[in-house]
């Protein structure tokens, strides 16, 4: 450890007749001029040049021995009345240095300015201090000290800055700055230099775009390549006339009979931007709310706990399509905004991971705010009840595995028994019910899937799953648990082996069946189970006015300012310079007697053991 000169408080090398004025010494004098040593020494000069080491110090005025009074020296009367024009009185002098240049320098207007500089260069002052004070970090008086007065970041070993601990301190702050920083990412775009190379794929290796927007590799085969999807194709172009008539005549309410005939033949890609909306209400919710989408964004871009996870999810849904590959494009962008508005507005939910496919799936065809509401009728309307899923505890997740296994056993035990003799979790359904199969079968079979979902409701999940058991028995039967996992999970996401239609027609049959014995949806939930709508006022954010939260916001930053500047609050600085000052002296090997520690007014009676170094 660097070795620190001695300030003798003996009064030997004087006169007589002051030696018995030099050996008691008031402790505001002593304290005073040890206290701008530190700073001094330690924090440097108010100029902005680098701060005095004690080496320095000691290189400027010679050794100790060649600095040592003369014991013969008398002193001078001006240096016992003290400088003139100066307010100090006579103190105790070093026996071999002279620090009168030194405390000069600590002037009142030093000080004023000390006092007045950033946060972040004080805390890094305090922390030189400790350090050139401080020989053991665990101390145990000093850790006395520091646990009766709640002060930190004064170790030796701390490399860091001394204020570092407040952030942890402080998650608010912390959330808060984490949260802005997201956001601005998103803002600047995906062009802004400081987004990383591996969050963009690289898309050199893909070559072939199908229809939907999605890119494929080179020599993959896509849908569009084999004749009977170009077939469906056309005849697709040539049914948007009547779709188009349908629409014209289409009053509000629910589709008629002869539209949920022809939705079961698919929507027309173009003409899904219409006919979501109006399938689920969005377009009558947007209209009796008008504004609400603009209002709940603006609090959720300030105040949003999700914004974190959102981000995360965002870059993992749906990279291999046009619209999502690049990093804080415009549509992932959209993406953050629709997730972070519904988890201010549905509290309950928030947000949880499997609700960016859904609002991502909704953006391919929809803007910001008809895929919010969108997304918001699919959690609430009567006919879907998707809060139930996502809402903690999944309880209508548990109710739809229970009577998807009675389903089974009773239609198809074989494949019951098999699935429970190898032992396989259900954990399948999760994946399957949460998206409504997304990324999980085929997407031009999923968009078919979806475009029933709307208008039949949750019926289809569970018609799904028994369709995808009676079209796949023989191969089901033939798997172990870890193949039957991989099969039902990834190889019929890629090719499900039937055609769109045909799936389709099976799984209208199947929901027919499931009708006439009343087996199409689940027994109700018991009172004693979690609620699958919601039970809290949705927007409660709304209900604050903007000021406000405003205010919370500059009441964060203030704190951690605040907690940045907290060196210089007068009782914390006396506080930590009393524990430096005995710590200091305590190495010097000083004796103190005091009637009252805490009276600034005492008399300190201090004397010295010859310490050299």
């Amino acid at each position: 450890m660097m070795k620190v000169p001695v300030i003798s408080l003996d009064a030997t090398d004087t006169d007589d007749e002051d030696s018995e004025t030099k050996t008691t010494c008031k402790r505001n004098g002593s304290v005073r001029k040890v206290r701008e040593i530190q700073m001094d020494c330690a924090i440097g000069d108010p100029s902005g040049s680098p701060g005095t080491t004690l080496n320095t110090v000691i290189s400027r005025f010679g050794r100790s021995q060649s600095l040592r009074r003369p014991p013969t020296a008398k002193t001078t009367k001006k240096e016992e009345n003290g400088t003139p024009g100066s307010s100090r009185g006579a103190s105790p002098t070093p026996s071999f240095i002279d620090i009168s240049p030194i405390i000069r320098t600590a002037s009142l207007r030093v000080k004023n300015q000390l006092a007045q500089r950033l946060s972040e260069p004080l805390k890094k002052a305090e922390h030189r201090i400790s350090k050139l004070l401080m020989t053991e970090p665990d101390d145990e008086e000093f850790q006395h000290y520091s646990l009766v007065h709640g002060l930190k970041g004064c170790n030796n070993n701390d490399s860091e800055d001394a204020g570092s601990s407040s952030d942890e301190d402080d998650p608010e702050y912390l959330e808060l700055l984490e949260r802005d920083s997201i956001i601005n990412r998103y803002e600047k775009g995906p062009d802004a230099a400081d987004v990383d190379a591996w969050e963009n794929p690289d898309f050199e290796v893909y070559t072939n775009l199908d229809r939907f927007g999605f890119v494929h590799k080179k020599g993959e085969k896509t849908d569009e390549r084999t004749d009977l999807q170009k077939r469906r194709i056309i005849k697709e172009l040539s049914r948007e006339k009547k779709w188009l008539k349908m629409i014209e005549i289409w009053k509000s309410g629910g589709p008629s009979k002869k539209m949920e005939d022809r939705i079961w033949k698919g929507i027309p890609e173009k003409l899904r931007i219409v006919i979501w909306p109006r399938l689920l209400g969005a377009e009558r919710m947007k209209h009796e709310r008008r504004d609400m989408y603009a209002e709940l964004l603006l609090r959720a871009r300030l105040v949003s706990k999700d914004i974190k996870q959102i981000d995360l999810d965002i870059n993992r849904t749906y990279r291999d399509h046009l619209a999502f590959r690049k990093r804080y494009d415009v549509k992932q962008k959209s993406l953050l905004n629709v997730l972070a508005a519904y988890s201010m507005y549905n509290t309950e939910v928030g947000y949880c991971q499997g609700m960016s496919q859904i609002a991502a799936l909704f953006l391919m065809y929809l803007d910001e705010e008809d895929a919010f509401w969108c997304l918001h009728q699919l959690m609430v309307s009567p006919k879907h009840t998707m809060h139930g899923f996502f809402v903690p505890g999944f309880p209508k997740l548990q109710r739809f595995e229970e009577h998807f296994k009675k389903i089974l056993k009773k239609y198809k035990p074989r494949v019951f028994k098999y699935l429970e003799k190898q032992d396989i979790p259900y954990i399948y359904l999760t994946k399957w019910w949460f998206g409504c199969f997304l990324d999980r079968v085929p997407f031009s079979l999923a968009l078919r899937l979806w475009d029933v979902f709307l208008v039949e409701g949750d019926s289809i999940l569970l018609a799904m799953a028994y369709n995808i058991m009676k079209m796949h028995e023989k191969s089901i039967r033939k798997h172990s648990m870890e193949s039957f996992m991989e099969f039902i999970q990834n190889e019929i996401a890629q090719d499900f082996g039937y055609s769109d239609d045909e799936v389709m027609y099976s799984l209208r049959e199947t929901l027919s069946k499931l009708k006439s014995d009343r087996q199409h949806v689940p027994p109700p939930p018991r009172p004693e189970d979690l609620s699958e709508v919601p039970t809290k006022a949705l927007g409660p954010i709304l209900q604050k006015p903007m000021a406000s939260i405003r205010e919370e916001i500059h009441e964060i930053q203030s704190r951690r300012s605040r907690a940045n500047c907290r060196f210089f609050n007068r009782h914390v600085y006396e506080e930590k310079y009393k524990i430096y000052l005995k710590i200091y002296q305590k190495q010097l090997g000083v004796v103190t007697t005091s009637s009252d520690s805490s009276d600034d007014d005492s008399r300190t009676t201090c004397s010295t053991s010859s310490s050299s170094f």
